[in-house]
Protein backbone atom coordinates (compact mmCIF):
# COMPACT_ATOMS: atom_id res chain seq x y z
CA UNK A 1 0.00 0.00 0.00
CA UNK A 2 1.36 3.42 -0.94
CA UNK A 3 1.35 6.50 1.23
CA UNK A 4 -0.52 9.58 0.08
CA UNK A 5 2.05 12.30 -0.63
CA UNK A 6 2.13 15.08 1.95
CA UNK A 7 1.54 17.74 -0.69
CA UNK A 8 -1.70 16.31 -2.09
CA UNK A 9 -3.99 17.86 0.53
CA UNK A 10 -2.52 21.40 0.50
CA UNK A 11 -2.37 21.55 -3.30
CA UNK A 12 -5.89 20.19 -3.77
CA UNK A 13 -7.28 22.46 -1.01
CA UNK A 14 -5.63 25.43 -2.72
CA UNK A 15 -7.18 24.32 -6.02
CA UNK A 16 -10.64 24.11 -4.43
CA UNK A 17 -10.24 27.60 -2.94
CA UNK A 18 -8.96 28.96 -6.27
CA UNK A 19 -11.89 27.59 -8.23
CA UNK A 20 -14.40 28.65 -5.56
CA UNK A 21 -13.21 32.24 -5.95
CA UNK A 22 -13.32 31.82 -9.74
CA UNK A 23 -16.88 30.52 -9.41
CA UNK A 24 -17.82 33.47 -7.22
CA UNK A 25 -16.47 35.87 -9.86
CA UNK A 26 -18.39 34.04 -12.56
CA UNK A 27 -21.69 34.00 -10.64
CA UNK A 28 -21.42 37.61 -9.51
CA UNK A 29 -20.75 38.69 -13.11
CA UNK A 30 -23.48 36.51 -14.64
CA UNK A 31 -26.05 37.56 -12.03
CA UNK A 32 -24.94 41.17 -12.51
CA UNK A 33 -24.62 41.77 -8.78
CA UNK A 34 -24.54 45.52 -8.48
CA UNK A 35 -22.17 45.69 -5.52
CA UNK A 36 -19.65 43.45 -7.25
CA UNK A 37 -19.87 45.19 -10.61
CA UNK A 38 -19.32 48.51 -8.85
CA UNK A 39 -15.67 47.46 -8.71
CA UNK A 40 -15.47 47.82 -12.50
CA UNK A 41 -15.74 50.72 -14.91
CA UNK A 42 -18.83 50.98 -17.11
CA UNK A 43 -16.94 49.80 -20.24
CA UNK A 44 -15.60 46.81 -18.28
CA UNK A 45 -19.07 45.89 -17.07
CA UNK A 46 -20.42 46.01 -20.61
CA UNK A 47 -17.45 44.02 -21.92
CA UNK A 48 -17.75 41.19 -19.38
CA UNK A 49 -21.53 40.95 -19.32
CA UNK A 50 -22.04 40.96 -23.10
CA UNK A 51 -19.74 38.08 -24.06
CA UNK A 52 -20.48 35.84 -27.04
CA UNK A 53 -22.19 32.66 -25.87
CA UNK A 54 -19.25 30.44 -26.76
CA UNK A 55 -16.83 32.60 -24.74
CA UNK A 56 -19.22 32.54 -21.82
CA UNK A 57 -19.43 28.75 -22.18
CA UNK A 58 -15.63 28.45 -22.28
CA UNK A 59 -15.40 30.59 -19.15
CA UNK A 60 -18.05 28.44 -17.41
CA UNK A 61 -16.21 25.25 -18.40
CA UNK A 62 -12.99 26.72 -17.07
CA UNK A 63 -14.58 27.56 -13.73
CA UNK A 64 -16.97 24.70 -13.00
CA UNK A 65 -14.96 21.79 -14.40
CA UNK A 66 -11.96 23.24 -12.58
CA UNK A 67 -13.90 23.13 -9.33
CA UNK A 68 -15.05 19.57 -10.04
CA UNK A 69 -11.48 18.49 -10.79
CA UNK A 70 -10.18 20.20 -7.66
CA UNK A 71 -12.77 18.43 -5.49
CA UNK A 72 -11.93 15.10 -7.13
CA UNK A 73 -8.26 15.77 -6.44
CA UNK A 74 -9.08 16.64 -2.82
CA UNK A 75 -10.79 13.25 -2.55
CA UNK A 76 -7.77 11.57 -4.15
CA UNK A 77 -9.66 10.45 -7.27
CA UNK A 78 -7.74 9.34 -10.36
CA UNK A 79 -10.38 10.98 -12.59
CA UNK A 80 -9.35 14.47 -11.37
CA UNK A 81 -7.06 15.27 -14.34
CA UNK A 82 -9.89 14.96 -16.89
CA UNK A 83 -12.07 17.88 -15.71
CA UNK A 84 -8.92 19.87 -14.90
CA UNK A 85 -7.70 19.40 -18.50
CA UNK A 86 -11.09 20.51 -19.85
CA UNK A 87 -11.03 23.46 -17.45
CA UNK A 88 -7.62 24.52 -18.75
CA UNK A 89 -8.86 24.19 -22.34
CA UNK A 90 -11.93 26.32 -21.56
CA UNK A 91 -9.87 29.04 -19.90
CA UNK A 92 -7.35 28.90 -22.73
CA UNK A 93 -10.07 29.45 -25.34
CA UNK A 94 -11.61 32.29 -23.36
CA UNK A 95 -8.17 33.87 -22.85
CA UNK A 96 -7.41 33.61 -26.55
CA UNK A 97 -10.65 35.42 -27.39
CA UNK A 98 -10.06 38.13 -24.76
CA UNK A 99 -6.50 38.65 -25.95
CA UNK A 100 -6.64 38.33 -29.73
CA UNK A 101 -10.16 37.99 -31.11
CA UNK A 102 -12.50 40.31 -29.23
CA UNK A 103 -13.41 43.75 -30.49
CA UNK A 104 -12.25 45.73 -28.65
CA UNK A 105 -9.41 43.63 -27.27
CA UNK A 106 -9.52 43.17 -23.52
CA UNK A 107 -6.32 45.17 -23.02
CA UNK A 108 -8.10 48.25 -24.41
CA UNK A 109 -10.83 47.86 -21.77
CA UNK A 110 -8.85 46.66 -18.74
CA UNK A 111 -5.29 47.72 -19.45
CA UNK A 112 -2.34 45.33 -19.15
CA UNK A 113 -3.49 44.09 -15.73
CA UNK A 114 -6.44 42.36 -17.38
CA UNK A 115 -4.06 40.31 -19.53
CA UNK A 116 -2.03 39.37 -16.47
CA UNK A 117 -5.18 38.25 -14.67
CA UNK A 118 -6.68 36.22 -17.53
CA UNK A 119 -3.44 34.53 -18.55
CA UNK A 120 -2.46 34.08 -14.90
CA UNK A 121 -5.74 32.24 -14.30
CA UNK A 122 -5.08 30.08 -17.35
CA UNK A 123 -1.56 29.31 -16.12
CA UNK A 124 -2.86 28.34 -12.68
CA UNK A 125 -5.35 26.00 -14.36
CA UNK A 126 -2.50 24.43 -16.32
CA UNK A 127 -0.46 23.95 -13.16
CA UNK A 128 -3.32 22.19 -11.35
CA UNK A 129 -3.94 19.92 -14.36
CA UNK A 130 -0.25 19.02 -14.73
CA UNK A 131 -0.03 18.33 -10.98
CA UNK A 132 -3.11 16.06 -11.01
CA UNK A 133 -1.87 14.25 -14.10
CA UNK A 134 1.53 13.66 -12.50
CA UNK A 135 -0.12 12.29 -9.37
CA UNK A 136 -2.20 9.90 -11.47
CA UNK A 137 0.80 8.82 -13.53
CA UNK A 138 2.74 8.17 -10.33
CA UNK A 139 -0.20 6.05 -9.10
CA UNK A 140 -0.87 8.40 -6.17
CA UNK A 141 -4.62 8.75 -6.87
CA UNK A 142 -7.24 6.09 -6.18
Amino acid sequence: MRDTPWHLFPVSALAVIWFLFSGLDYVMTQMRVEGYLALFTEPQITYFTDLPIWVNAAWAIGVWLGLLGAVLLLYNQKTAPVPLALSFAGMGLASLWFTALSDPLMVAVTGPLGLVVIWGATLVGLIFWVYARAQRQNDMLD
